[in-house]
């Protein structure tokens, strides 16, 4: 069995939805909801997006789910939201399922051609950013032979 201690040179991370992590911290911060709230909110989407796994008990906890979006009970806790935001949603979420990257190419084709530059720009430094990260972290790997360190970095350039 292998054995060894990897220390890493320095931490850092790569944050792909700042918007919604800083979405996050100001509800957490801002104590708008009890804990509880939020913990049974996070469990009812955990439950939502795998109900594909729980067989039979998917009909009952998609008419579950139908109830609470719909904000049926308690209607002065929750506004109404508009039935079209709701198809608009699904729309996409759809879109981005089917044609992940679908909508990016619509987006860029609307844009003015010197913004669409510079986030092309901005993708293209991106990747250079999480290729050189991806080949200092495998060049801490002990057991990692000198050629496949050198096709890895082949592939990369």
């Amino acid at each position: 069995m292998l054995s060894f201690e990897a220390t890493p040179s320095k931490d850092e991370y790569i944050v792909q939805q700042p918007s919604y992590l800083g979405t996050l911290n100001t509800i957490l911060a801002g104590k708008q909801f009890s804990k509880r709230t939020f913990v049974n909110f996070i469990m009812m989407r955990f439950i939502e997006n795998n109900l594909d796994f729980l067989g039979d008990g998917k009909n009952q906890y998609s008419e579950l789910f139908t109830i609470i979006r719909d904000g049926q009970g308690n209607q002065n806790k929750r506004q109404r939201v508009a039935a079209w935001e709701d198809q608009a949603y699904s729309c996409i979420s759809l879109t981005e399922d089917l044609m992940p990257y679908g909508n990016g190419y619509v987006y860029l084709k609307g844009i003015d051609s010197t913004l669409r530059d510079n986030v092309r720009k901005d993708v293209a430094k991106q990747t250079e950013y999480v290729i050189e990260e991806f080949l200092d972290m495998i060049a801490t790997l002990p057991w990692l032979t000198t050629a496949s360190f050198d096709a890895a970095r082949k592939k990369g350039l």
